[in-house]
C-alpha cells in the first residue's frame, strides 16, 4: 500500500482509547455538506453531494456521489477520499476503487482525495489506459492537514472551501460546456504541483 511522505508524521488514534475522533468518512460527510452549499451560493446547476450511498446489486459504498442536476439520477461524479496519509493517486486504494465505482454508475468523473489534495479524472480516458497525465483533468490543492480531528479548524476548513469551489466550477463549466474538456491537461499539474490560475 502506497502511503504519503506523511506516514510517519501523522497521529493515529488507538483504537483503545475512549476519544473521538473525526474519520474519513465523517470528513468526506463535512466535504459534500461544504460542495452543497457551494452549489448553491453560486448558483450551480449541479444536483446535490450524497455520502455512503449503495447501488443495487452492489455492497460497495461510495464517499460522496454528484448528480448532474437537481432531482437527476444521473451521476456526474464519484469522490473517494481517505486519511491525509494515503496518497491520493494510489492505484489499489483510491484510484481503481473510485474507477470502478464511476464505471458501475456511468459517471463521466471521478476523484481522489486525502483532503489535502483532489485529483478529478476522466473515467473514459482511465478505461481506455491513456498515459496519466491524460486521465487527470486537473489537481487541486485543499489543505495542509494532517489530522482529520482538526478539519472545522478556519485555517483547513477554508482552503479546503476553496479548493472545492474550483473544482465545482471547473466540473460545471466543462459538464455544461461553458468551457471546454481540457484535450491535454497541463503536465505541470502533476509533476510541479498545480497550474496558476
Amino acid at each position: 500500500m502506497k502511503k504519503s511522505e506523511l506516514k510517519g508524521k501523522a497521529r493515529i488514534p488507538s483504537p483503545f482509547g475512549t476519544a473521538i475522533h473525526k474519520t474519513e468518512w465523517t470528513c468526506a460527510a463535512k466535504a459534500a455538506e461544504w460542495m452543497n452549499d457551494i452549489i448553491k451560493e453560486k448558483n450551480l446547476s449541479l444536483g446535490k453531494a450524497e455520502v455512503e450511498t449503495t447501488q443495487e446489486g452492489s455492497r460497495k459504498r461510495v464517499d460522496i456521489l454528484l448528480f448532474e442536476r437537481l432531482a437527476s439520477q444521473n451521476v456526474l461524479c464519484v469522490i473517494e477520499t481517505k486519511q491525509p496519509y494515503f496518497d491520493p493517486l494510489d492505484e489499489e486504494e483510491l484510484k481503481e476503487p473510485a474507477r470502478k465505482k464511476a464505471v458501475q454508475r456511468s459517471a463521466k468523473y471521478f476523484a481522489t482525495s486525502n483532503f489535502q489534495h483532489l485529483y478529478w479524472f476522466d473515467t473514459e480516458r482511465v478505461n481506455s489506459l491513456s498515459p496519466l497525465e491524460e486521465q487527470i483533468q486537473d489537481k487541486y490543492f485543499l489543505s495542509q492537514i494532517e489530522n482529520l480531528d482538526l478539519i472545522e479548524e478556519p485555517r483547513y476548513k477554508n482552503t479546503i472551501i476553496s479548493g472545492l469551489e474550483r473544482f465545482l466550477t471547473d466540473l460545471y463549466e466543462v459538464h455544461s460546456g461553458k468551457k471546454a474538456k481540457p484535450s491535454k491537461p497541463l503536465m505541470s499539474c502533476l509533476f510541479t504541483g498545480f497550474r496558476i490560475r
